[in-house]
This record gives C-alpha cells, structure tokens and sequence, in this order.
C-alpha cells in the first residue's frame, strides 16, 4: 500500500483502524504521467501505455494531465521567482529614514 501511494496511485489518511483507513484511488493514467516525468516509466513501457490510450479511445485523458502537469510547473515557476524577487527586494533595500527637525516650543 506504501508503494501504492509513492507511485501517486491511491491517495490515503489515518483513521481508527490505522495508517490505511480512508484510501482514494486515483486516476491510473494521471499516475502514469507522473511516472513518466518522474523518470519511473521506461520509454517503450511509455510508449506501448500511449499507443493503448489511443486504442481504447482514451488519450484525450492524457493530454489533459499533461496540460494540467505543465500549467501547474509554470505556476510553481511564477511562485519561485515572486519569492525570491520579494527576498532580494527585501534584503537590498533596507527603509531609508528622513531627518526631520524638531521645533521648540
């Protein structure tokens, strides 16, 4: 089950009757293109996989996980970059402090 969910296959959380109470299976053939990207797929495995989607009428499904996986890369992108603008700014650009005087009374 612990190889299940390193494999994004099923997705789980403790309960009563322990580690594996609640468990969701996930989409295989979003698992799949995980795998792919992860470098856990061989590329004939990939390929005959994509062939058999196509076959059964299925790869549109795959496509969309792929957009989804890209869009969801240039989000992670855009955050990274914010991030590091805003710690540079901060670090930089230290508050500069007017003078002003004062008046007696």
């Amino acid at each position: 089950m612990r190889r299940l969910r390193e494999l994004n296959l099923i997705s789980t959380k403790e309960g009563a009757s322990g580690e594996f109470h609640y468990v969701l299976l996930l989409n295989p053939n979003a698992a799949m293109q995980w795998m792919r990207e992860s470098s856990l797929v061989q590329d004939v495995l990939y390929a005959r996989f994509v062939d058999r989607l196509i076959d059964v009428g299925a790869h549109s499904e795959i496509v969309a996980v792929q957009e989804l996986f890209k869009q969801q890369r240039e989000e992670a992108v855009k955050a990274k970059k914010a991030e590091m603008a805003l710690a540079a700014g901060s670090s930089s650009e230290a508050p500069k402090l007017r003078r002003t005087r004062r008046t007696q009374k």
